[in-house]
């Protein structure tokens, strides 16, 4: 976590204009973080998270706002993850 935080706040290039973050699961809060950094200090035109087993509602509801705030963002692939899925009952 704290890894791939300064990652990001400190070596995120203003130019970056494609992100892909393919099969490598992260936690809800790691993406929250992510997504506040990415809004306030990117260009991104392209965002793919591929496979990163993202399934809670909040996470959804954050990529949905940034989605609407972003000027720059042309796509967006969140394929392979697990929005929507409910557990079954046992």
């Amino acid at each position: 976590l704290i890894a791939f935080q300064s990652l990001l706040t400190r070596n995120l290039p203003m130019h970056l204009m494609e992100l892909r973050l393919a099969h490598c699961p992260i936690r809800s809060e790691v993406m929250h973080k992510m997504m506040i950094i990415l809004n306030e200090r990117s260009y991104l035109a392209v965002l793919n998270l591929v496979g990163m087993g993202l399934k809670e509602k909040d996470t959804f509801d954050l990529l949905c706002l940034y989605i609407s705030e972003s000027k720059h963002l042309r796509k967006l692939d969140l394929s392979y993850n697990q929005f929507g899925q409910q557990k079954g009952n046992s």
